[in-house]
């Protein structure tokens, strides 16, 4: 008879402008399941509740198959489900067998003796066949190798419940294919899989149950043979580019035109853009993300097709000669790498605009109030005068594409912009977005979140 590791009936919560409402989930011993949402908030509120960030607001819980009230479900979730995603919890400092057998107990930290460490990690890697070395530090892991030690010590630390979270945008298909053959033998020892992900990542495919959350209800549990099926047939797999544009676009010579383009992992791109039209590109991984980064940069070369600039062959070197040319790029991480934390943030927007005006910064205090005046209605006179490092992250994301919008560049690339961590990312850049396109700049964004992708409208295109 299976065990039950986790049933939630009838759970709701409501959280802003995000709803979960009528959540249903049963899960037993050794299950390797896909929750599939159709709106990415309520993924992110989702995820926010098995983090023990949240606790639903109605609803019945049992955790190996012992009642758990709303109350109790922070600290009973703690102990029970281990999240694995993008950021390294490991500890740089320590081993990699002192990693695995960390313990908490009486909120102090137990450590085994180092050499019983090493003997008894040699065991696991031999039980699961694992061929990483002792001798590897934290830092040098590859990142499939992480997540392989993570889930380790969710096993030894008797976590009955492992959540994968947006793994996939940084597996290749050969890490794919090594991590799913370790899941599947340490599953047999009694661990759940949840991998919680968009339908069209690589890695849930490999999920052998699949719960679809659709309008914050659960809505079925398929088996792997009928959610295929059902994911073949729309609405699931349809062509994107039917949704409606953001703003309409003006029909101009194109900004950017690609044909028929190669370059690394993109084949046979094709696609124009006109200026303030809204392009969506739907990546298969992260590999595909930044050859299209590193093309638009100059950084890769097409092996075969054309790139026009307004209908001129594009070649770029560098970074200051696209910007000349009218290109303007928002980078992966870009709260992180595009500001400049000992300058003020109306300096840090300004900063490319030399790139338009010769002796720009000589004659710049001219130009403040006009720029003050120009974004006053989305950031105060007061937070633009500060320096970065005393402002809310929050801000500084507007910032960044504020920028470009004071700097009116033909065209915006944003590479990955969803994968920043902070609350109302989202409605933050659709609201700027928004705000590049009412300035006729047309925007390019590349993700591999088709969720997100699809809220904010625009032409879609697949890049597989």
């Amino acid at each position: 008879m299976k065990k039950e590791v986790l049933r939630i009936e009838r759970a709701s919560i409501r959280s802003y402008d995000v709803k979960l409402r009528d959540i249903y989930l049963q899960l037993f011993a050794g299950d390797i399941a896909g929750i599939i949402f159709d709106n990415a908030k309520e993924r992110r509120l989702f995820i926010s509740i098995l983090e023990s960030g949240k606790h639903f607001e109605q609803g019945y819980f049992y955790i190996n198959d012992t009642a758990v009230s709303m109350k109790e479900w922070n600290a009973i979730a703690r102990k029970t489900i281990s999240i694995i995603g993008k950021n390294n919890k490991l500890i740089e400092t320590l081993e990699l067998s002192e990693n695995i057998f960390l313990q908490y107990a009486n909120s102090s930290l137990i450590f085994v003796k180092k050499q019983s460490h090493r003997t008894m990690t040699t065991a696991l890697f031999h039980k699961f066949s694992l061929s990483i070395s002792l001798e590897s530090s934290v830092c040098n892991l590859t990142f499939i190798d992480r997540t392989i030690i993570e889930i380790l010590k969710a096993y030894v630390q008797k976590q009955s419940i492992v959540v994968l979270y947006q793994l996939n945008n940084h597996l290749n298909p050969t890490d794919i294919k090594k991590l799913m053959v370790f899941i599947r033998k340490i599953a047999q020892e009694g661990i759940t899989f949840i991998i919680l992900d968009s339908y069209e990542d690589e890695l849930i495919k490999h999920a052998d149950r699949f719960f679809l959350i659709s309008k914050g209800k659960t809505k079925g549990c398929y088996s792997k043979e009928v959610w295929n099926e059902k994911i073949s047939q729309k609405p699931f797999h349809q062509e994107a580019n039917k949704t409606e544009h953001l703003s309409s676009p003006r029909q101009d010579l194109p900004v950017l035109e690609f044909c028929n383009l190669y370059a690394g992992t993109i084949k046979n791109l094709s696609f124009c853009i006109q200026r303030g039209e809204l392009i969506t590109i739907k990546c298969k991984n992260d590999y595909v993300c930044r050859d299209f980064e590193q093309l638009i940069k100059g950084e890769l070369a097409h092996t075969k097709g054309h790139l026009r600039l307004e209908n001129k062959e594009y070649q770029i070197h560098n970074n200051w000669e696209m910007i000349r040319k009218g290109i303007g790029i928002i980078e992966e991480n870009a709260l992180e790498n595009s500001l400049v934390q000992d300058m003020t943030l109306l300096d840090n927007i300004m900063l490319s605009l030399n790139t338009k005006m010769p002796l720009f910064w000589i004659a710049s205090g001219k130009y403040k109030k006009s720029c003050i005046n120009m974004l006053k209605n989305i950031i105060s006179e007061d937070d633009l005068m500060k320096r970065t490092e005393d402002l809310d992250a929050e801000i500084l994301l507007k910032a960044i594409y504020c920028k470009w919008l004071l700097h009116c560049p033909k065209a915006v690339i944003c590479i990955m912009p969803f994968l920043v961590d902070i609350d109302f990312a989202y409605d933050n850049i659709k609201f700027m977005v928004q705000a590049l396109l009412n300035r006729g700049i047309a925007v390019i964004i590349v993700s591999t979140h088709g969720e997100e992708l699809k809220e904010l409208g625009g032409r879609n295109i697949i890049l597989d």
